[in-house]
């Protein structure tokens, strides 16, 4: 059972971000290194745990970091998040949707900007999305909050492995 107040953070939408924001500009260098990329992420973080009230999680970063951000930047990112004693799970690997998909069970809320990963949204799981880009605004779904936005009357319930999943698991 997940903690009810416990978060599983996608930074693969948060490092496209940031690239999106600076345009890859080395605006923050010391000691002729860029620490952009790192300054970025980390601002983000701290606004998320503040704006969704985030008392407990972790980050996964993923494969998909890879493609916005060089090796050092998420090498730097890993240091200052373990030095701040937040915990992540990195595996370059593997794509952030199948790392999530093994361990969301262990929490009560993920945030993405994937729509992919409203299909592991479930009575234990609410899936928060950021609402057109911004980050004021957030879309906290629920299971019935995806059925009444994207089922149509017609539609058929077709179940998905993670539903499957929980059903075997329930008494």
């Amino acid at each position: 059972m997940a903690d009810e107040n416990s978060f599983l953070i996608d930074a693969a939408f948060i490092a496209e971000r940031i690239y999106k924001t600076f345009l890859g500009a080395p605006l923050m260098v010391a000691d002729q290194k860029d620490n952009t990329f790192t300054f970025g992420c980390v601002r983000d973080f701290l606004r998320l745990r503040r704006n969704l009230g985030v008392k407990a999680g972790s980050i996964i970063l993923g494969k998909e970091v890879y493609s916005v951000s060089s090796r050092d930047g998420v090498l730097d990112l890993m240091a200052l998040l373990k030095g701040l004693r937040i915990p992540y799970v990195h595996d370059p690997q593997t794509f952030g949707l199948q790392v999530i998909g093994r361990i969301c069970s262990e929490f009560s809320h993920l945030v993405t900007a994937d729509r992919r990963l409203l299909q592991f949204c479930a009575d234990d799981l609410t899936v928060v999305l950021p609402r057109d880009d911004t980050q004021i605004e957030w879309d906290w779904r629920t299971p019935d909050a995806v059925k009444k936005r994207w089922a149509s009357p017609q539609s058929t319930f077709r179940p998905t492995w993670r539903w499957q999943t929980l059903q075997l698991k329930r008494p």
